[in-house]
């Protein structure tokens, strides 16, 4: 892991390599080469990986060298054609009176410094004032299929890429101010609380950190840290930022501007990188539920949730607490 993050940090803000990561790089076996391949995978991070090998005075195997190029090439592709297909769908809702805005994973890519390298799941849209509703319907008139989630966002398919439509900017309950959507610190307050959404729950991955990596690092300059700590703090989720910027600014070489002297530990936030994946979808628990049924599924997401419980609370207990509740409300609606 230690590797693969400081691949990670390269590829974010072309920073080089230490020497001792050089050195341990020129000294891998092919097995070696192997893992490192495996766990970027596991962390969906394949693209990072890419782009932190470049010019580097090592030889990659062969059993690395040729799938990390097609899994690069693949990623790309789709990158191009998952922001092809959130351009037309915002182009279209907006046709129709709608004021859609990419949120998310499919927001944050831009902000890399090759986008197409950061690896998409989902296309995550967000609906102002209610419209989400009204474009639930308006796509069931149209015949589109529409699925709900317990936390009351949808989903629906466009162009065979998977579409989830979100109410909510941001993964926070309650009634604490917030930044207007759309703003630095509304991109980086969404990132922060939806990292600890998934970190609180299932398990969050590389890929998430390293967006939040991404998004203050291209918004350095543009958010007012002020701000966006007390934003932070009324939202319940001022120790949590505290945290997760400490991991960016340790391990990713981000600036902490947010906490100078920052000497929080990011060990806590990376063990549960490390032990999941992204979005802990490669735990052995999660591996096992995945091929069960959706009750196992909850049922496992639930355990984890509790298994994670001592560190949410700790970090931010206000928000874990608000975002339990929705979610049990949620679950028994499904």
């Amino acid at each position: 892991m230690t590797t693969l993050l400081a691949l990670s940090r390269k590829a974010i803000t072309g920073e080089p390599l230490p020497e001792e990561t050089l050195l341990l790089l020129s000294q891998l076996s092919a097995e070696g080469w192997e893992g490192l391949y495996r766990e970027a995978r596991r962390q969906s991070v394949t693209g990072l990986l890419y782009r932190g090998l470049a010019d580097l005075p090592v030889d990659i195997p062969d059993s690395v060298s040729f799938p990390l190029v097609t899994e690069t090439v693949r990623l790309e592709t789709l990158g191009r054609e998952m922001a092809a297909a959130s351009a037309d769908l915002i182009a279209m809702f907006g046709q129709e009176g709608f004021h859609p805005m990419e949120m998310k994973g499919s927001a944050v890519a831009a902000l890399y410094p090759d986008p197409w390298l950061r690896e998409y799941g989902d296309i995550d849209l967000y609906f102002p004032d209610g419209e989400a509703v009204q474009a639930a319907g308006l796509l069931r008139r149209s015949g589109v299929g529409v699925g709900y989630a317990p936390d009351g966002s949808f989903h629906f398919y466009f162009r065979d890429k998977s579409i989830d439509v979100h109410d909510r900017y941001f993964d926070l309950y309650g009634k604490a101010a917030r930044p207007e959507p759309g703003t630095p610190e509304a991109m980086l307050l969404m990132l922060s609380a939806h990292l600890l959404k998934h970190a609180a729950g299932a398990g969050a991955g590389l890929r998430q950190v390293c967006d939040l990596a991404a998004a203050y690092r291209s918004l350095d300059g543009k958010y007012d840290p002020d701000a966006l700590r007390e934003y932070c703090a009324r939202n319940g989720i001022g120790a949590w930022n505290k945290l997760a910027s400490s991991f960016v600014s340790r391990y990713l070489g981000i600036t902490d501007r947010l906490y100078p002297g920052n000497a929080v530990s990011p060990a806590p936030l990376l063990r549960i990188v490390a032990e999941g994946g992204n979005f802990g979808h490669h735990s052995p628990s999660r591996t096992r539920a995945v091929n069960s049924s959706g009750f196992r599924r909850k049922t496992d997401t639930a355990l984890r949730f509790l298994r994670h419980l001592p560190f949410s609370l700790r970090y931010a207990a206000p928000a874990t607490l608000s975002s339990l509740a929705t979610l049990v409300k949620g679950n028994l609606k499904t």
